[in-house]
């Protein structure tokens, strides 16, 4: 204010956050500087910086030991604990409800529900304690219900899926179709409990199962071992590829794998390609 010369210095700081005190030496004028504004009582680049460390995943602990190695003033874990507490999870609960209610309009303006679910650390041999259950809308690929389960590792996946077909029973959602792995318990619930709905298996445990299968025959057909790679994507592409309903062509497609690995690539049937001619006979250049 009078342009004489004044001193600074370090008022306090609270993780990030530094305030500056300045006072004229002339003077009685003095001015308070704030590295950062106030969301109420808690400095934002606090609460950002929690929240970084949260919705990236990182571990709260090596972030931290990262930022004292780089003499960087920051928050302390009890710190971090109290705004997850407090501000971040109400608020990742808040936009998750959001998320799911307007998932559920959609799902009950749609006449045919297909719904995909999996679970997480629910195989056998797992010594997780809790797992969990996930149902998306394959057509519109959002997920729609997540369950938290504790429970034995083997049984997660079905008390997850129990749980996650009662959540849309109370929302008056009738499932049409449900995708997922081939598991022996859940097959026998979906067939007991949802006569009405058509059980899919997942494309990829389908072709985990056939490669499978492959390779235990490898001791008498050591000439399937090349194509085993091949096989598995050309079931990926029989599924992907093929828009018919009653899956004739489908099966087809499929079946003509095995005139591919014997190098016949024509003539696989009336629904797929020309018929073969009966002389027709080719040696596998493998």
């Amino acid at each position: 204010m009078c342009s004489h010369p004044s001193t600074s210095r370090i008022a306090s700081t609270i993780g990030t956050f530094c305030r500056v005190k300045q006072e004229c030496i002339s003077c009685d004028f003095q001015r308070i500087w704030s590295s950062q504004p106030f969301i109420k009582n808690v400095s934002a680049g606090n609460l950002l910086l929690s929240a970084a460390i949260l919705m990236s995943g990182s571990s709260v602990t090596n972030s931290l030991c990262l930022f004292s190695h780089l003499k960087m003033v920051a928050i302390c874990r009890k710190t971090l604990i109290e705004h997850q507490k407090m501000y971040l999870l109400p608020s990742i609960r808040q936009v998750w409800r959001n998320h799911q209610e307007k998932a559920i309009t959609n799902l009950k303006e749609d006449e045919s529900v297909v719904l995909g679910g999996d679970g997480r650390a629910d195989s056998p041999g797992h010594s997780a304690k809790y797992g969990s259950y996930t149902m998306m809308d394959l057509k519109l690929n959002k997920i729609i219900e997540i369950q938290i389960v504790q429970y034995c590792s083997y049984h997660m996946e079905k008390e997850g899926l129990i749980r996650a077909v009662n959540f849309l029973k109370e929302n008056n959602i009738e499932i049409s179709t449900l995708v997922m792995d081939r598991h022996c318990q859940i097959k026998k619930w979906v067939r007991e409990n949802l006569p009405d709905t058509k059980h899919k298996f997942d494309l990829w445990h389908i072709a985990k199962g056939v490669s499978k299968k492959l390779v235990a025959k490898l001791v008498s057909g050591k000439d399937v071992k090349p194509w085993i790679h091949s096989i598995s994507n050309h079931l990926y592409w029989c599924a992907t590829s093929t828009v018919d309903g009653d899956g004739k062509m489908m099966l087809a497609k499929w079946k003509s794998v095995g005139q591919h690995i014997q190098n016949i690539h024509t003539g696989h049937g009336d629904v797929f390609g020309d018929p073969l001619p009966y002389n027709l006979h080719l040696k596998s250049e493998l």
